[in-house]
């Protein structure tokens, strides 16, 4: 799906979000993603973009945690918003090499509504191809850690959960008794001892004379 088929309030939304973007430092691609990408999109979508940040200035973004935006100010249309992730053009080159699959999935029918750099644009479409070489290798990975998660919460993991119960029954009969205690001594309470503490705050009660009404 190419920008000039996108729907006019997406279209506007868009176009103003790719501007507010390329102001920003270091901003080298910005990516059309979703479902306006894809073309499934609803009357009442939002518009998603991912905006590609040079690898030197990276760094600043990462120490400022600025990774994500999220603008409502860019839609003229009911319950849209404009929404996206920054992220290195390191990353972009590596995912279009050994990307996983849920990378290669969000990559699908990415395109770019600006880029300055060729190695971006040769990238996208790279991406979303399945690595057919890796197939096998890539089950056999996938087969090894079930494997191994099964094992750790069928066998490995039985003594600590039944510990964990133990231990979760055991807190609840302490805090049982706690509050047991405590309404014990709310209404009960005596002038010394480890439970004086009701005791002391009904006297500062009684001392004060005009409380709120239904305090």
């Amino acid at each position: 799906m190419s920008f000039a088929s996108v729907a006019e309030h997406h279209y506007r939304a868009a176009k103003k979000a790719k501007e507010r973007l390329w102001s920003e430092k270091g901003i080298i691609a910005v990516l059309m993603a979703g479902s306006v990408a894809r073309g499934i999109v609803r009357p009442d979508s939002d518009v998603d973009l991912i905006a590609v940040v040079d690898d030197a200035t990276w760094p600043e973004y990462l120490a400022q945690n600025h990774l994500a935006f999220l603008w409502r100010d860019l839609t003229d249309y009911p319950g849209g918003y404009v929404e996206g992730r920054y992220v290195p053009r390191a990353y972009v080159l590596e995912a279009a090499k050994r990307g996983s699959e849920p990378t290669r999935h969000s990559f699908t029918s990415v395109y770019p509504l600006y880029s300055s750099d060729p190695s971006v644009d040769e990238a996208l479409p790279l991406i979303p191809i399945y690595p057919e070489h890796e197939r096998q290798h890539r089950v056999d990975a996938f087969m090894a850690q079930l494997k191994l998660n099964k094992w750790f919460f069928r066998k490995a993991s039985g003594g600590m959960i039944c510990t964990c119960k133990f231990g979760l029954r055991l807190t609840w009969c302490f805090l049982e008794v706690v509050l047991f205690s405590r309404i014990i001594e709310f209404y009960f309470p005596v002038k010394s001892g480890s439970w004086n503490t009701s005791y002391r705050l009904r006297n500062v009660r009684h001392s004060f004379k005009n409380w709120p009404p239904n305090f």
